[in-house]
């Protein structure tokens, strides 16, 4: 084991404590330098996409979508371009490029009319643009409306959360 001096000593212990209570993220180093912040992960979008099983093809974005007519879409009416009683959610979640976002949670509840969906999923690698997309699919869809609340958590507490609702109508 190597000794150190007493100056030596005093330094390592100098080192330690800063590292234990002074220099995490956000901190000034010495010379008043800002250090680099890691930024927030969060819910950046939620997007839903028909599914038309006539073709094999997606739609464009129906949420919030005023131009998208939501009406008899199991049938092919309204703005579908073909029949679809699926769809498919994508959760974008962004932050900081490449940030290794295991400690991120994506929880999402689908409710549409008697049926409920809950489902989970770890948020892996953000890529260069810092982001990260989870899909989550729905089937039987098409005639009522459809309430999507997607919560990240980072360990057990709650960083963001975005609600949606697709406004879904069949008649004759």
């Amino acid at each position: 084991m190597t000794r150190l001096d007493g100056g030596c000593r005093q330094l390592a212990y100098s080192i330690v404590a800063a590292l234990a209570i002074g220099c995490g993220p956000g901190t000034r180093a010495s010379g008043g330098q800002q250090l680099a912040e890691q930024g927030p992960v969060a819910i950046a979008a939620i997007e839903g996409l028909l599914f038309y099983s006539d073709r094999g093809t997606f739609s464009e974005n129906v949420i919030d979508n005023t131009s998208f007519r939501l009406w008899n879409i199991p049938v092919g009416a309204g703005s579908a371009q073909g029949r679809s009683t699926e769809l498919l959610v994508r959760v974008t979640v962004k932050g900081p490029s490449e940030t290794h976002g295991g400690r991120y949670r994506l929880h999402v509840r689908v409710v549409s009319g008697r049926f409920t969906l809950t489902d989970s999923t770890t948020i892996g690698i953000l890529n260069r643009e810092g982001e990260y997309f989870a899909g989550f699919w729905l089937r039987d869809v098409g005639c009522q409306t459809v309430s999507i609340d997607a919560r990240l958590l980072e360990r057990s507490r709650e960083v963001s959360r975005v609600n949606k609702s697709i406004p879904f109508q069949c008649g004759e």
